[in-house]
């Protein structure tokens, strides 16, 4: 069963990454940083190695969806991940730590420098759909800062503290550590909630959460975990992609808390915890709350519309691309590459 996240996110201030999250995961031995532009079939390379290891981990693109940015190969011991703009990295000392894979080479350089002003074009209007997105992500990140000061107070923190002591987690008689990923993304199809992995928990919590209280809450408990020597991944939202996590799993308690969202989506079947009595909130804090949630579901919209709109830029370019890349020197290359991996599995 594959699981799925976001490696990186569209933020309030541009695309954010945490590759080095994959990249760096102690499961990892090799790692295949891939080179080459748009429609030269990255991800369709990545979706073909990652069919090789049934409990692999899909990093997927926050700008489409229904590609990859990365692929994490636990049986492998290997992550292999598209290295271009906007999320460049590299191997720290190439053929020791890691190692590159061109696809560039694929494209008929020749013929598509006669097509350059059209290629341009579309690749600088599709880069100005994100001069709307990211003010828009920044606005509904203010007004998520606004639901929060609604209910501030001298004894929230302490509550919120006692309320997370409240949760029974085992010792881990090792150091903790944490891992950071979005399993939240907003994107083309949506403001999507990634929830394969948080799924393998046993028990999986819901924080009503009508104040942008849970972020807190969780970090107290993300605390406590790293102090019992657990290991942690941590979902960041990609509205504070530095600040508290959204959801987190723990898999020697066997939980996993997610901040419960109308514009993020919903668990079926997971236990409710409600937050919003340690708020104490008054009759019109909870009437703000209502119109700000709203406001910003119609921000995020906004910021969905435009990113559908790059996509669809996007889109086009890699169709006109695709006549100029030589997709059976791909196929060679994947091909080779997946029978390398599986004599190592």
């Amino acid at each position: 069963m594959h699981r799925s996240y976001f490696p990186g996110a569209n933020t309030p201030r541009g695309f954010v990454s945490r590759f080095a999250t994959m990249l760096q995961d102690p499961r990892v031995q090799r790692r295949i940083y891939i080179k080459g532009g748009a429609g030269c079939g990255k991800s369709t390379l990545m979706r073909r190695i990652a069919r090789l290891d049934e409990d692999s981990e899909l990093g997927l693109c926050s700008s489409d969806p229904d590609s990859l940015d990365a692929a994490l190969l636990p049986k492998a011991g290997l992550c292999i991940c598209d290295a271009t703009a906007p999320h460049v990295c590299e191997p720290g000392l190439c053929g020791v730590d890691g190692e590159y894979l061109d696809l560039g080479r694929f494209y008929d350089a020749a013929a598509l420098r006669e097509r350059g002003p059209l290629l341009q074009g579309l690749r600088q209007a599709n880069q100005a759909c994100y001069g709307v997105v990211t003010p828009a992500l920044q606005a509904a990140q203010a007004l998520y800062r606004q639901r929060e000061a609604l209910v501030e107070q001298p004894l929230l923190a302490q509550r919120l503290q006692s309320a997370a002591d409240s949760l029974t987690l085992p010792e881990g008689g090792g150091t903790g550590t944490v891992r950071r990923l979005f399993f939240t993304g907003v994107t083309p199809a949506g403001c999507l909630l990634c929830d394969g992995l948080l799924r393998r928990a046993e028990r999986i919590y819901q924080l009503h959460d009508s104040y942008h209280l849970a972020g807190r809450y969780l970090r107290c408990l993300q605390n406590r975990a790293l102090a019992a020597g657990l290991e942690v991944t941590a979902g960041m939202s990609p509205l504070f992609p530095d600040g508290d996590p959204e959801q987190l799993w723990i898999p020697q308690a066997g939980i996993a808390l997610v901040r419960q969202s109308s514009q993020f989506g919903t668990i079926s079947g997971a236990i409710t915890l409600d937050l919003d009595p340690l708020a104490s909130p008054s009759s019109q804090a909870r009437r703000e709350a209502a119109y700000l949630r709203e406001l910003t579901g119609q921000i995020l919209d906004t910021a969905v519309r435009q990113l559908a709109k790059a996509k669809a830029i996007h889109d086009e370019l890699e169709a006109a691309l695709h006549p100029y890349v030589d997709f059976d020197g791909v196929t060679r290359t994947a091909d080779g590459l997946a029978d390398d991996i599986q004599r190592l599995m």
